[in-house]
């Protein structure tokens, strides 16, 4: 019944309803809200202040890098025919000129791990030439491209604001975050079991679903130890993760290959911002 739930069936919604949640989810405008969230919480924890400038070049830069991932092809051969694709790309030409804005005002540390990401995002949707796939579609280096993009945008461009005094912050923080976003692959990856190319060596399609499943339930044990170690058992930052570990360890294990777009990409999407929210919260009690 939870799985049913979580897939959204069962749910009766009017077109337009349907439409708009298609839009947030399609459009990614949800990713983009869970990157600024773990971005956010790095900020926290280093007990910077916060920057809405730079909290807006991370959402629009991830806004626009995974809309560029998933409809380029669609753009490049300019067969944008409906509503839903000629919203995207509204908002996906907007978001670039917001990040080109936002990221003539980083600081040089800053940039070069933007620049180091944007490169990683341009050779995994585009073949480097002819004759060779893109990193995408290149055998078992999909999830680590992935990762890395995402923590050079959730802990690197953070913390790069004084990066001298955070070393060991910055080493656990690319620990704790890159982990939990490679489980949270590892459960999309389950989900495309049946129809990602074989070739691909998806973490799911080299152990099986049911060993993919125990590796990462065994490293979000891990996190949760790392965590407590680390940051105390009674802290808002440690409080609020493990609430978000916790919660992905039992979507994780129910995740499938029939599990429907909203359970992961709606669902498990959503914990980094469950994460934020609940950091901030806590953090006043």
């Amino acid at each position: 019944m939870l799985r049913d739930i979580l897939n959204f069936r069962y749910l009766f919604v009017r077109k337009w309803q349907k439409f708009v949640l298609d839009f947030y989810v399609e459009s990614s405008l949800h990713v983009a809200l869970s990157v600024v969230s773990l971005a956010y919480i790095s900020l926290k924890l280093a007990h910077e202040e916060t920057s809405f400038s730079l909290l807006i070049f991370i959402f629009s830069s991830a806004l626009f890098a995974y809309n560029f991932v998933k409809y380029f092809s669609i753009f490049k051969a300019e067969k944008i025919k409906n509503t839903f694709q000629k919203l995207i790309f509204l908002i996906s030409s907007f978001s670039l000129i917001v990040s080109i804005n936002f990221f003539l005002q980083l600081v040089i540390i800053a940039k070069i791990f933007v620049l180091v990401g944007a490169i990683l995002v341009l050779f995994y949707t585009i073949p480097i030439n002819y004759r060779k796939n893109n990193l995408r579609n290149t055998n078992g280096w999909k999830i680590y491209v992935v990762v890395l993009t995402w923590v050079l945008l959730t802990v690197g461009v953070p913390l790069s604001i004084n990066l001298m005094n955070y070393g060991t912050l910055l080493f656990y923080l690319l620990f704790i975050q890159g982990t939990y976003i490679f489980v949270s692959i590892i459960a999309f990856d389950i989900r495309d079991l049946k129809i990602d190319d074989p070739k691909l060596k998806t973490i799911p399609q080299q152990l099986g679903v049911f060993r993919s499943k125990l590796l990462g339930s065994n490293l979000l044990i891990l996190l949760i130890l790392i965590t407590l170690y680390k940051f105390g058992f009674n802290t808002p930052f440690s409080v609020s993760a493990l609430l978000c570990f916790v919660t992905l360890l039992i979507l994780l294990n129910l995740v499938n290959s029939k599990s429907s777009k909203y359970f992961t990409n709606f669902w498990i999407e959503s914990l980094p911002i469950f994460w934020a929210i609940n950091f901030y919260l806590f953090s006043y009690f």
